[in-house]
């Protein structure tokens, strides 16, 4: 599960409401019960739960299970699609190790806004099916911009 926090061996870590609701109701887990953490920054480490109840929960990290990898530096750009599929598309490109998606607005581009915060959430579901893999991460989402922008932002640093 993803969690924004600091991530290291004997800590605390208190989760959002969502997510309590989601391994109290969805999940169906219990009080002693481990789950597994990441942050895209440390690595996976290993929690146990150490309360859960409704809309709260917090777990003790016990121990890292995996360090963070780099699968290197792969970015999606990207012109925006109608909304079920750019949550298709962000979902999947998470899951196949994208680390960056760019939006970027076209002459022909339909859709007049991107919501980064639906993106960041669909990267963040694209990591949890994804978690059976060795990357422990999600992708992360810029501010959509004109083609010129972007390929500004790419060369500066990436090869193309």
């Amino acid at each position: 599960m993803f969690v924004a926090a600091e991530l290291s061996s004997g800590a605390t870590v208190e989760l959002s409401a969502e997510q309590a609701h989601y391994l109290r109701s969805v999940l169906r887990l219990k009080e002693g019960q481990n789950i597994a953490l990441f942050n895209g920054q440390h690595g996976e480490f290993l929690a146990r739960i150490e309360s859960l109840a409704r809309g709260r929960c917090a777990v003790a990290i016990e121990a890292q299970s995996r360090a963070q990898s780099s699968d290197g530096d792969l970015w999606l750009v990207f012109a925006p699609i109608k909304r079920a599929r750019i949550d298709f598309l962000v979902e999947k490109a998470t899951e196949l190790g994208a680390s960056a998606l760019y939006p970027v607005m076209t002459r022909y581009t339909m859709v007049e806004r991107v919501n980064l915060e639906r993106l960041r959430a669909n990267a963040i579901e694209g990591s949890r099916a994804e978690r059976a893999s060795d990357r422990a991460g999600h992708s992360r989402a810029a501010t959509a911009r004109s083609v010129d922008g972007a390929m500004g932002t790419i060369a500066s640093g990436h090869a193309l």
